[in-house]
This record gives C-alpha cells, structure tokens and sequence, in this order.
C-alpha cells in the first residue's frame, strides 16, 4: 500500500455491486510473505491524495480472480486460514453450504488439481459444500454428470469469471506486467473494473491497463482540506477539535488522512510513533537513493537539485525520478518537493546521530564543490558538529562571507574556526573588520593590507584623525581624503584623489591594473608578495607609534599642521576640478524656493551618466570579489582571509570616490554637499567590503549643518539609520549626529532622550566627544553649570590627546564655551591652536574659517573680553563668502562685538538675529538678543530685543504642523486678516520679524502662496 492511504473509495464501489470481488496487489515476489485478498481499509483512515481510480462499466459473465501470488496455470496456495494438513476453507464466492467454484488452474474439462491438505496421491479431501461421507457435489455450472465447463473471460491459466460482478483492483501499479496485460485485456472485453493506483505511470502494462479502464472516467482523490481534517481528528481522538488545532494538523500533515491521523494521536512534542515505525518500514523497501534522499531532504530545504543528486549518488537527471517515487510513497507534499513537515519529523526521529552527521558532512561538501553559499555549508557542518581542517576553511570562509551583511553571525563563524584548529593570522582580518563595525574593541595590528585599513578605520573611530590619515594613506588613499582633509593635509588628499583616477581610467580601459580583480591576479604569488612588503613597511614606520599612542598622535598632528603650513593657500588641480563640477552641478541650486528644498543640491546633469560610467568598473569590482571567495575554496586555508585590498590594483567605487570628492569640495560647503548626497545613495546602493573611517552620511550631514541646510542633515542622517548604513557600529554614531543636527536648530527632546541613554563603556572616543558636547550644549541653553562642569570634566582627558579635527569644529565649539564658563579657556587653546593649524593646511577656507572664528567669538563673550571680540569680529568682517550661513555668522559676529563693548545698535541686532535664525541658529540668535537688551540703555530697545529673545528661545514644536507655540499665535491672527504690523503691536514685535514667522510657517505647511496659506490655516484651526 501506498504512503497516502488506502481508499474506501473501493469500499463504497464494492457496496454497490453485489459479488464483487476486491483484489488488492500485496508486496511482492517472495510466495512464502504473500497476502490474500485485502481486507476493506478503515474509511476513517482511508483516503487516497495521489492515486487515480479509472472504472469501466461494461457487464461481463460471472468472475472468480486467481488469489495474488498463484503460479500461472499451477495449483493455488495454501489460503489464509486453512489449517495444515486439512481441508481448504470456504473460498470468497462460493454459494453458501453449495460446491465451491472452479479454483485457479483447473484444467479445462478436466479433475480440478489437488488442493492444500489432499493427502498425496489420495482421493481429495471434501470441499465446501460437499456432503458427509458422500461424492463431491457438482461444482458451479458443471453440465450435470460432466466436467466443469469453460466460463466467458477466463484469463489464461484457468481463472474462470462469473457471470455477474465488479472487480476491484487495489495498488495496480504493484502488479508484474503479465498481470496487468491480462486486467487490461479483461477491461477490454468488458469485464466491469475499477482500479487504484498512484499517479505515476512507470511501465507500458499500466498505461495499457489505465487506458483500457479509464473509459469510465478518471478521479482523482486530493488531500483534505481544513474541514476535512478537522472531522478526521475529531474521529479519530473522539473529542471536538478547534480550528487552531485543526490548522496545526493540516499544516504538518499536508492534508494526508494517514499522516494526519498519526499526528493527532501522538503524545505532545514527539513524533508519532505509527509514523516512524511506517518510515522505517518503507526506507527497508525502497533503494538505496530514495533513502537518502528522503533523509537529506528532512534535514535541509531549498538544497539545488545537482547538490541533492550528488549527496543520493545519483546523477541529476535521475533526480527527478526518485522524488516522484519520494511522493508516490506519500513523503513529499502533493504540490512540491518539499518534505511533509510530520513525516521529515518522523524520518529525523529514526536517524541515527552518526548517520545524520554523514549526511550533514555530506552535504556541506556538495555544497562546496558546487559553488554554494559557504554559509549553507557551514551550517550543516556546524549541524554535524565537525571540528576538522577542513571544517575550519568552511567555517572561515563563512565569516568572510557575512562580515560586512551580518558582522554578528561573521563572527560566530569565525569562533568556529578558531576552535576547528584554524590559522589565526587568516582570520584575524575578517575579525577585526566584523568587530569593528559592531563597535567593539579592536586590537588591529597594521600587519597588512586589510589589517591597515581596519586599523585606519578604528583610530577615525576613536578620534585619532591624523593617525588614521598616516594608516589608511598606506592601505587605500582613497579612504584617507577625508581624513587627510580634517587634519589640513590637502595637498596629500588631492594627490590621493588624483591616484584614484588614475586606478579608475586604468579599470575602465581594461588595462592590467583592472584585470587584475580576477581569480587568478588576487591570489598570485607575485601580488601577494608585493602586498606583504608593503605592508611590512608600513608596519615599521607605525611600529614605533604603537608603542605611545598619545604622544605620536600629538607628533603625527604637529607634522600634519607642518605640512599644512607649507601648503597654506594651495589649489590643486584635482581640487578645483572637483570644486568646479560641483558648482555646475548645483548651478540650479539658486532657483529653488526655500532652504528646506535639498533636492536642487543634487546634481541631476551628469549623476545618471557618472553611475552608468562606473558600472563597469563594478562589475570588475564585483568579479574580482568572485574570484577571491573562489580561490579561497581551493582547501587552502591562508585563503580564508585573502580578499584583496581595496587599494591594490582594484578601480574604486562611486560611493568612495565621490566621498573623497565631496571631501576635497568641503571648502565649499554648498559644492560638497551634493557630491556627498551621491556618495551616500552609492553606498546604500552597493556598499563597500570595507570599514568605513566615517559614512558619507554622517560628513554630509556636518557639511549640511555648516551649509545651513538642516533638512538634507536630517535627511542624510535617517536615511543611514534605516539603512544600517556602516555597521551596528555606526548606529550610534548617526543617532547622535541626529541628535546634535536638532539640538542646534532648537529641537531638543532628541538631545534629551540621547543623554538619558547610559553611554558604554567601550564607546569609541569619537563619539564620546559628540555626546560631551551634546551634554554640553544642553547645559548650556538651561543654564546648568553642574552639567556643563560634568561634560567637561569627561571629555578633558580626550581633549588633552588633541583628539580632534575639523569635522569637529562645531563640537569643539560647545566645549569651548564649557571651559570658558568653567574659567578654564586655557585648557581648550590648543585644540583650538590645532584647528587652526589644520586650517592653514587647507588654505583658509570661508566655511571653517568662520566657524573657528565664531567659537573664539563665543569664548570672548563668555570671559566677557571686548577687545578679543572686536579682533574676532575684523577677522571674519574680512572672510568672503556667499554661503548664507557664515554670512549670517559673519554680521552677527560685529554685533557681538559691539554689544560685549557696550554699543547696541537695536535695528542692526535685530537683523542679525533675523539672519541666525534663517541659517538655523535660533538659540545663537536668541541669546544675542537677550544681551544686547540687558546692555542697551533704551527701555523700548530693551523691550523689544528681551521679546525677541524668549520668541527664538521657544523651542522647535514636534507636532504634527511643526508650529511652535508663537507660531502658531501668528498663524491664528494671520487667518484672523490682521496686518504684519498690527501683529507685531499686539505681542510687541516688529513687523520685519512677524513676515519672518509667517515664511516659517508657509515654509512648514509647504504652501507657496498666501491663498495656499490660508487655506491650510483653514483646514489646522477649523475657522
């Protein structure tokens, strides 16, 4: 019997017609295990989901059928039941106390042969029917006194049909080809049948038998569907079933009645016993790749079909035969090659612990030889628990595999080689690359290539610029520009972009320098040789660095602020060519209507094209990337870490070069910025294999804010968040950049809710400094000297290291004015000495040179020194500019000036805070006001500068409309039809600053014209 069920499909059949006979294909060849005739099948049990029953309905003459087994034309055995040395028992069809029919074999018109239990050459025993001690009767339709007749359709070999009846043939496809010509032959002369049979037509007898029968039709019996199997278990068990229970058991069950039945009878948590004990019955029949197979596809899913065939043995063209006997066996789902969830349970239940080892090493080894993710590979050996050479390169190459999608599970796999006796020195780089970006510790020895640039990448992390600078310069150029521009080294960073196009052209022509992504160039020994040697190099020049981090930090800043001296007002010709296409590329930027309208920074002309240009130096990119991991699958284990490095002969990416570009164009804020929003789509688009110093978001943002656009930081910001762009690692860092971006705008619950976050405790000293000056900067806008007292005294230590850059100025600038309110100005001078220097090296650009001069400004206002403030102030008056926000920083520096000294110009003040707060400075601009109003000797002055100073003081709304609370005072009279100016009477503002609240709300609400304004005011308040 098959593995779905019998059917009582027949039962019902054999009901409606009187003297059928049932004959049911038992197992085969050997006569001493040979079944009779089928017993009718449980109908509670009994339902066939995979076989096809045709009918023919054609009458014919009575019809008694050979018993399964009976040699043709020979006697037929023994019966079921007959007793040893005894007469025969009653047959199925003979009349009730009469003779008993002709049997199997009979000659024609001759003595019926001897029967089991006719002693040997002895008289017959009496038959059913005979009378005591008397002749045997006659038998059915026997001419009276004459030999038994020949009946219409007897098959060959004596098998007589009656005149009347139905035959009912169970497992056709179990029966040997003569049979099956015989049934066929029998159909066609109309003898009334049904036969079952599963669907799969393996042998010219069957299709001539199916063709013969199916005349009367073809049915084919599906699985159960949910109701079905909920009044199955409900037989079954004898207790109602709910719809969840019945849902469960028609999921693990795929609808078969036999599994399901199984399933609902077995004892909670384990697998059925019925369904195990019919496994093992089955797996002791069928051969040896079916077996397999089966098991094999219990304990993995989605394995390919040639991975499946060479762990059976079988070619991959077999394969599909052995999965259609796996389903006709009633293993496999009806619709699929997948497992029937109870039944791989149950085959996993019977699987020897060591078998299942064999077949996970098994497969983990087709896998490799395939091709296969290493990580499906490693998975089943991780299963089988191996711990071999071997085992550790999967392991390795696993962790190679996922060290940038998933460093977490990278690293388990890494651990795993380790403990499976793998070379350290191999895996180190991926370690160290899968620790970084989850933000732990990391001991990177610059010991080559991949090792340098996680170190580089770390020291970034930890804030020690320069060092990173000296690190990633030696590894990968590329990745060292933005460094090498924080610290004032622009001539090293424009010759670092200037290699890059070099490496780039090279790609693109095809040139040997290209070429080498291949298989064969990343593992060759001349490349691995030269590789090594430079990075033995490098490891000695870093050698005695390591050796005192802060003291060679603070050298290698001293040779940096050097060369930047040198270098002061240099303009290389990568540089302006990079400064150059930006502007073309925002030359549209002007007709954009508001600052919040970022999209006009992105360089539309020539972005499409770029990428197009770059694909195929990725494509390159990507098959030397091939080539390696196909390399490291030779069984070398030294493989496992051979990835290329991203700086040795390899074009590089779009998102690198362009964040390199957007670096040099950093003088320029509004140049760089759409040179980095490219860079950032880049890298969420096809992500660099490499630790990132820092993400194009993160610097985009700095620039942003410095640019006044606060909306495209915010933008950049999230768009990494949501992306997990640069690791678990960089999370942190974009939460508190978002953080930071709000805070300055006068949005600080996001500032609130960052400090209330407890900081770990192996927080890189990059982001220690951020949150320091987040700290700072909220105490400072409350007034609370223990929490600024707190911040600094935190972050001291890090400042002492000179651990900072210009990415950081804007930092730098609350934990200036911490220290200065703190009385301790001197201990934050040389960071500032620093800055400077750094600025030098990049030539004195506006944008930096005005924000160093604003935190110098501040810690004037804060000691209260007016003649350092009017030197500050002459300073920036003389900085030309056209970005909006250092303009805005430069007028309001001169009012600074004159206030700290004791000259308010009330007019000139309020304008400046108009400005500051348009650049998206409205503390800044708030606390301007308020000391120019308690030094102005004018009462109406003073009123007014004190009322604008608590407006900007009112922070930013997170509402919905994003109103804040005078905001939307004004909005209310704006509806209400009142002028500008009586606006500015009734809350004693002036009327320049009322048309400033009603741009920032036309702004909010996204309306370009007044009636658009109005109606949206309409549709908020309900007037």
């Amino acid at each position: 019997m098959d593995g779905s069920g019998r059917t009582h499909r027949l039962q019902q059949h054999a009901a409606a017609a009187p003297g059928a006979v049932w004959w049911r294909a038992g197992p085969p060849p050997d006569p001493a295990t040979l079944r009779g005739t089928a017993r009718p099948a449980d109908p509670a049990t009994s339902r066939d989901t995979d076989r096809a029953s045709p009918r023919a309905t054609d009458p014919l003459a009575d019809l008694a059928s050979p018993s399964h087994g009976d040699p043709p034309g020979g006697p037929a055995f023994p019966r079921h039941g007959a007793l040893p040395g005894g007469p025969a028992l009653p047959r199925h069809g003979d009349p009730p106390g009469g003779p008993a029919l002709p049997r199997h074999g009979d000659p024609p018109g001759g003595p019926a042969l001897p029967r089991h239990g006719d002693p040997p050459g002895g008289p017959p025993l009496p038959r059913h029917g005979d009378p005591p001690g008397g002749p045997p009767l006659p038998r059915h339709g026997d001419p009276p006194g004459g030999p038994p007749l020949p009946r219409h359709g007897d098959l060959p070999g004596g098998l007589a049909l009656p005149r009347d009846g139905l035959l009912l043939v169970d497992d056709a496809h179990r029966l040997d080809g003569a049979t099956l010509r015989r049934l066929a032959a029998a159909a066609r002369d109309g003898v009334r049948m049904v036969v079952a049979r599963r669907p799969t037509i393996d042998r010219p007898e069957l299709a001539e038998l199916d063709e013969a029968v199916a005349a009367g039709g073809v049915e084919f019996l599906g699985p159960l569907d949910h109701d079905g199997v909920a009044a199955l278990v409900a037989r079954v068990t004898g207790r109602p079933v709910s719809p969840e229970v019945a849902a469960a058991v028609l999921e693990a069950s795929a609808g078969l009645p036999v599994v399901a039945a199984a399933v609902a009878t077995a004892p909670a948590d384990a697998s059925p016993p019925a369904l195990v004990a019919r496994m093992q019955r089955r797996f002791a029949v069928l051969d040896e790749p079916a077996v397999v197979t089966a098991r094999v596809l219990a304990l993995a899913r989605n394995l390919p079909d040639h991975v499946l065939a060479a762990v059976a043995g079988i070619e991959a063209q077999g394969l599909a035969g052995v999965l259609r006997t796996l389903r006709d066996e009633g293993m496999l789902v009806p619709d699929g090659d997948r497992m029937i969830p109870a039944v791989a349970a149950a085959v996993r239940a019977e699987l020897p612990a060591a078998e299942r080892r064999r077949l996970h090493d098994a497969v983990a080894g087709a896998l490799l030889a395939a091709g296969a993710d290493p990580v499906a590979a490693a998975g089943h050996l991780r299963a089988a628990r191996a711990s071999t050479p071997a085992a550790a390169v999967v392991y390795g190459r696993a962790g190679e595999w996922l060290r940038f999608s998933d460093p977490a599970a990278a690293l388990g796999w890494f651990d795993d080689a380790l403990d499976a006796g793998g070379d350290a020195a191999a895996l180190a780089p991926g370690r160290a690359e899968a620790s970084a970006l989850l933000g732990l510790p990391v001991d990177a020895e610059p010991t080559g290539d991949r090792m340098t640039l996680v170190a580089g990448a770390v020291a970034a992390h930890q804030g020690r610029t320069a060092r990173a600078a000296q690190l990633l310069r030696s590894a990968d150029p590329l990745l060292a520009v933005p460094s090498l521009i924080a610290t004032g080294q622009a001539r090293e960073a424009a010759s670092a972009r200037e290699a890059a196009s070099a490496g780039e052209a090279a790609g693109a022509t095809g040139s040997p320098t290209g070429a080498t992504s291949s298989a064969a160039g990343a593992i060759s020994s001349g490349a691995q040789a030269g590789r090594e040697a430079h990075a033995s190099r490098g490891a000695e020049a870093g050698g005695a660095e390591m050796g005192g981090a802060e003291a060679a930090d603070a050298a290698v800043a001293d040779d940096a602020a050097a060369g930047g001296h040198a270098a002061a007002g240099l303009s290389t010709a990568a540089g302006a060519g990079a400064v150059a296409g930006g502007r073309e590329a925002t030359a549209g930027r002007e007709a954009t209507a508001g600052r919040e309208a970022t999209a006009g920074l992105r360089r539309t002309a020539g972005a499409g094209a770029g990428d197009q240009a770059m694909a195929g130096r990725e494509t390159a990119e990507g098959a030397g990337e091939a080539g390696t991991e196909n390399a490291a699958g030779s069984g070398n284990a030294a493989a496992v870490g051979g990835g290329a490095a991203r700086g040795i002969g390899r074009p590089p990416s779009t998102a690198l070069l362009r964040l390199a570009e957007g670096a040099l164009a950093a003088r320029e804020p509004t140049v760089a910025l759409p040179l980095l929003i490219e860079a950032a789509e880049a890298i969420e688009h096809r992500p660099p294999e490499v630790v990132l110093p820092d993400t194009p978001h993160a610097v985009g943002a700095v620039v942003a804010v410095a640019a006044g656009y606060v909306a495209s930081a915010e933008h950049l910001l999230a768009r990494a968040r949501a992306g997990g762009v640069g690791g678990p690692g960089a999370e942190e860092r974009h939460r508190l950049l978002l953080a930071w971006v709000r805070m300055r705008a006068g949005r600080y619950d996001d500032a609130r809710a960052e400090l209330r976050r407890a900081a770990h405790a192996g927080q890189p000293g990059r982001e220690r400094l951020l949150r320091a000056a987040l700290a700072a900067g909220m105490a400072r806008r409350s007034g609370d000297i223990a929490g600024l007292r707190d911040a600094w005294t935190g972050i001291e230590p890090l400042l002492a290291r000179r651990a900072a850059d210009l990415w950081q100025a804007e930092q730098i600038e609350e934990l200036a004015v911490a220290a200065a309110r703190l009385r301790r100005p001197g201990r934050i001078e040389p960071v500032l000495g620093l800055l400077d220097a750094y600025l030098e090296g990049l030539g004195r650009p506006a944008a930096w040179a005005v924000s160093l001069g604003w935190i110098r400004l501040q810690v004037a206002v804060v000691t209260e020194d007016a003649d350092a403030a009017a030197t500050v102030a002459d300073g920036l008056a003389a900085v030309v500019t056209g970005e909006p926000r250092p303009l805005a920083q430069r007028a309001a520096a001169a009012q600074w000036a004159a206030t700290v000294a004791g000259r308010v110009d009330p007019g000139a003040v309020l304008a400046a805070t108009e400005d500051l707060q348009a650049a998206e400075l409205p503390w800044e601009a708030s606390r301007l006001a308020g000391q120019a109003a308690i030094r102005t000797t004018d009462p109406a002055a003073a009123r007014r500068l004190l009322e604008r100073a608590r407006e900007l003081a009112e922070p930013e709304a997170s509402g919905a409309s994003g109103l804040s609370d005078r905001e939307v005072t004004v909005a209310r009279l704006v509806l209400a039809g009142i002028t500008h100016r009586e606006i500015g009477s009734q809350l004693y503002i002036s009327p320049k600053t009322v048309e400033h609240h009603v741009a920032r709300i036309r702004g909010k609400l996204g309306a370009t014209t007044r009636a658009e304004l109005l109606a949206v005011l309409r549709e908020m308040f309900g007037d």
